[in-house]
């Protein structure tokens, strides 16, 4: 079944995990509070598990 590696879901099937979202959007958050790029995985570390932490829904 899909999902069955993720055992925080609730018993509802997950499609992928589960706080990947969370990180990139406290990433693009502080980006738009003036955090430097450079500091971004200061702050947010598993930010660096993704193709790219900012989601850039904040212009």
């Amino acid at each position: 079944m899909i999902g069955e590696q993720y055992r925080d879901d609730g018993g509802c099937p997950s499609f992928g995990p589960s706080i990947g979202p969370v990180d990139q959007y406290a990433a693009t958050l502080a980006r738009w509070l003036g955090v430097p790029p450079a500091n971004i995985l200061d702050i947010v570390p598993n930010a660096a598990n993704f193709p790219t932490s900012d989601l850039r829904f904040l212009v």
